[in-house]
C-alpha cells in the first residue's frame, strides 16, 4: 500500500552519495522517518534532493514502527523568503526543531501541522522573526498541553506578584512566588514584568503583528518558552541518532 501526504522537512540525513534519510512532519500522519532511496541522483523521483525546511507532497510506503520508504516527494511551493535572510533561516529552523523534539511518531496533529505551515510562511516576508518565532512556541506549547501559567505560582497557585520581577520554573510550568522559589533551591529563569505580559499576549493568541516588545523582553520570553519545549522529552546526542537502529538493520546503501 501508498500512502499520499504533504508534509515540511524537519531533519535530513545525507546516507550514501545518492540518498537521504528525513524526518517530515506531516498533514496526516504526524512525523514520519523515511528513507529517499537515489534522491540525489539528478533523474531519481525525488527532484535531486529535498532541503530542511521544503514543503513536500511525498508518496510513501509505510512501515510501522520502521524506517518508511518514500517512493517519490515533489517540493510544493511556499516560504518563499525564508532563506533569504538569516534571521528568518534560523527562526525557521527554530520551529522544525519544536516539531522534531515536541511531536511523536506517526500521531496526527493536523492544527500543529497547520500553525507550523503558517509561521513558515509568515517567517519569509517578516522582519521580526523572533517575535514570529515566539508566538509559534507559544501556540504550540498550548496545543501540546504545555502552556505556561502566568497569573498566579505554579506549584502552589498562590500570587505571583504583578508588576515586579518573577520566577519562571519550566519543571513547574510557569511563574513561581517567591516562596516556592525559595523552597525549591534551584536556580530560577527571571522574567521581568514586560517579559510575562508579552508571554500573556502572545499565550491569549495576539498576532505577532500586532506584538512590540522590547529586545530584552523577547529574549527573556524566549529562553522560558524554549525551557519548557526542553521538557517535552530528551533531545538527540546528535542530528540523526535516531536512524542508527534502522541503518544497522538496512540493506546495502544506494
Amino acid at each position: 500500500m501508498i500512502l499520499r501526504t504533504e508534509g515540511i522537512v524537519i531533519e535530513r540525513r545525507e546516507w550514501s552519495e545518492a540518498s537521504q534519510l528525513l524526518t517530515l512532519f506531516t498533514a496526516t500522519h504526524g512525523r514520519l522517518h523515511a528513507i529517499a532511496k537515489g534522491a540525489r541522483r539528478p533523474k531519481s523521483r525525488h527532484g535531486g534532493g529535498v532541503d530542511l525546511l521544503d514543503r513536500v507532497q511525498a508518496l510513501f510506503y509505510p512501515r510501522p514502527g520502521g524506517l518508511n520508504l518514500l517512493a517519490e516527494t515533489s517540493v510544493l511551493p511556499g516560504f518563499r523568503g525564508l532563506r533569504a535572510r538569516l534571521d528568518r533561516l534560523l527562526a525557521g529552523l527554530g520551529v522544525a526543531e519544536a516539531l522534531r523534539d515536541g511531536t511523536r511518531d506517526e500521531e496526527p496533529a493536523p492544527e500543529v501541522y497547520a500553525l507550523a505551515a503558517e509561521t513558515l510562511g509568515r517567517l519569509g516576508e517578516s522582519d521580526r522573526p523572533g517575535v514570529e518565532l515566539a508566538a509559534f512556541e507559544s501556540r504550540f506549547l498550548a496545543a501540546v498541553g504545555l502552556a505556561p501559567r502566568l497569573d498566579a505560582c505554579a506549584s502552589c497557585g498562590g500570587e505571583a506578584p504583578e508588576g515586579e520581577p518573577v520566577g519562571f520554573s519550566a519543571d513547574s510550568g510557569g511563574v513561581v512566588c517567591r516562596a516556592c522559589a525559595a523552597e525549591s533551591g534551584a536556580a530560577l529563569r527571571t522574567l521581568r514584568p514586560a517579559a510575562r505580559a508579552l508571554l500573556r499576549s502572545l499565550a491569549a493568541g495576539t498576532p505577532a503583528a500586532r506584538v512590540r516588545p522590547d529586545a530584552a523582553s523577547l529574549r527573556q520570553a524566549r529562553a522560558a518558552l524554549t525551557d519548557l519545549l526542553r521538557t517535552l522529552g530528551e533531545r538527540p546526542s546528535r542530528p540523526g541518532d535516531r536512524f542508527a537502529r534502522w541503518i544497522e538493520q538496512s540493506p546495502a546503501r544506494g
